[in-house]
């Protein structure tokens, strides 16, 4: 998120096109990284039972934030502010989001708060016998491509549920990413609508977004009583509901 800010002020600084272009790639680089790892954290953070409420939350920002970035953007651009303090506001929000992070989030990865354990123990006890298989796993060159990369590629090739799922988001997630690129067109370009008015559009795709949060919120309750008959444990299939209904509207 750091290096986020950093070329987001790069791009409001920015005097050429190519200069743009660079700094907007790298950018969105960096700024991918918390969409791919906050749901890995959340299952960190919250217990199975709340997990999906956090999720469903999350998945609001994720898939609600880009619906409400053109209203935004559009409104700054057109004020006496002007198009770079889009840059300038999102910089700021991720430092803020970032210095946040640093002092208010701790490590909550289980097997990494049960390694700083043990060398605790063995320092104050002076004992050996304290352990964890964590204090093997090293962060290599090697070990990104053989297990960081490399597995979620077989996951995708060996599991058809994880295949299916995969490229069903993939084609929701490209629909919504392409309404940014049609919208403008068909809205300012072809109606002649204004700049501000041409991305209201967009805020009917917010207020489904909402009606999906509400869906998947009134099934927790269900997954909840149904985690509860399975000793606790995940139910994953018990999530489906929602997700058949969103994809018949879809």
């Amino acid at each position: 998120m750091f290096c986020l800010g950093l070329f987001s002020i790069g791009t409001a600084t920015s005097k050429t096109a190519t200069a743009i272009f660079i700094t907007r790639f790298f950018g969105g680089l960096f700024g991918s990284a918390p969409v791919s790892n906050v749901s890995a954290a959340l299952g960190d953070i919250w217990a199975p039972r709340a997990r999906g409420t956090a999720v469903t939350f999350y998945a609001v920002c994720v898939t609600g934030g880009p619906t409400l970035g053109p209203v935004i953007g559009s409104s700054l651009t057109v004020s006496h502010l002007g198009w770079r303090w889009t840059e300038y506001i999102e910089a700021i929000w991720v430092f803020t989001i970032f210095i946040v992070g640093v002092f208010a989030l701790p490590e909550l990865y289980a097997p990494v708060l049960l390694k700083r354990k043990a060398i605790r123990l063995r320092k104050t006890t002076g004992t050996q016998a304290y352990w964890h298989p964590h204090e093997d796993v090293k962060l290599d060159f090697k070990s990104i491509v053989t297990k960081q990369i490399s597995r979620p590629i077989r996951m995708i090739v060996t599991e058809p549920m994880v295949t299916c799922i995969t490229f069903y988001a993939s084609f929701v997630y490209g629909i919504l990413y392409l309404t940014l690129a049609v919208f403008p067109i068909v809205f300012e370009e072809i109606r002649g609508w204004k700049l501000v008015i041409s991305t209201l559009p967009f805020l009917g795709l917010l207020v489904g977004v909402l009606c999906a949060m509400a869906i998947n919120l009134t099934n927790q309750p269900r997954y909840m009583r149904i985690a509860d008959e399975n000793e606790g444990r995940p139910v994953p299939e018990a999530r489906l509901p929602p997700m058949l209904i969103g994809g018949v509207l879809m």
